[in-house]
């Protein structure tokens, strides 16, 4: 699994240029490969993708067009003052990433080469995992069905080369505003299916215990039986219980080429696993 990080480019633009590119050097000293706005076409479905914006609302198309105008005359110092005291007069809302929803950001994302979602994605956006918030509308949406996705409900961020930074970072190089009462949670098809406080987890451990925790969910997302629900669906509503991979593999070795077998397939082939049973 490759560690990627892609900074929105509204917020590149939004934001002094001293304070990203300390950021992006933050990320690239915690192992993390930045990314440009079109290189999203290296991540892969078995990688691991962090995403760094506000979620501040959409402005106006008049301020939008006001903003654009003042860039334009101000000189780049004015620029960088002007930018940081319109960030602090925004609110981060958790709805959006720097103004879009969660299709647009799909959109953009795949505009900028994302093929497919990764492994896990991180949003690096204060208060994402709010209720109904963009971490959960991106999680509930087809393009990122088998993404764990991460957030936090609180505000986080990078440190930007401030030597008198003082707050704890994880291993990823991000703090969270009161780290205590405010854990990561990770959503898969958007439901919360795990948290992590703050400093104390490897993203790899938590893949893991998803994955092992939601192998049923993930099997019936490749499942494609015939009229009569197929072998695995009538094992589940005979007995009441989630298939589990030990129990799908048993029944794809008993009928080779069968739905359960090509869904194993399916799925090994996605998340880059080896067939087991074969």
């Amino acid at each position: 699994m490759k560690q990627y990080i892609w900074f929105h480019p509204l917020y590149i633009s939004g934001t002094a240029k001293a304070t990203v590119e300390g950021q992006m050097r933050n990320a690239e000293k915690h192992g993390y490969i930045v990314l440009k706005e079109k290189e999203l076409n290296k991540v892969s479905a078995r990688d691991h993708l962090s995403i760094v914006g506000h979620s501040f609302p959409p402005k106006s198309e008049v301020e939008a067009d006001i903003d654009a105008t003042l860039l334009q005359v101000r000189p780049p110092e004015e620029m960088e003052a002007e930018l940081a005291e319109d960030i602090g007069q925004r609110e981060d809302t958790g709805f959006y990433i720097q103004g879009e929803t969660a299709e647009k950001c799909i959109k953009r994302l795949q505009k900028a080469g994302l093929k497919k979602g990764p492994q896990i994605l991180s949003l690096e956006c204060c208060i994402a995992a709010a209720a109904n918030g963009i971490a959960e509308q991106l999680s509930s949406h087809r393009f990122f069905i088998n993404t764990i996705i991460e957030a936090n409900t609180s505000g986080i961020g990078r440190n930007p080369g401030n030597l008198s930074w003082s707050m704890a970072e994880d291993c990823f190089g991000r703090v969270v505003l009161q780290d205590s009462k405010n854990p990561w949670i990770f959503l898969l098809g958007g439901t919360l299916v795990a948290k992590r406080s703050h400093g104390t987890y490897q993203i790899s451990e938590v893949i893991k215990t998803i994955l092992q925790q939601d192998f049923h969910s993930r099997f019936f997302s490749y499942y494609r039986p015939g009229l009569r629900g197929g072998r695995v669906g009538r094992y589940c509503e005979n007995t009441g219980q989630r298939i589990t991979r030990e129990k799908a593999v048993a029944l794809a070795v008993e009928q080779p080429g069968s739905a359960t077998d090509i869904a194993l397939q399916e799925m090994d082939k996605e998340e880059g696993n080896k067939v087991l049973y074969r």
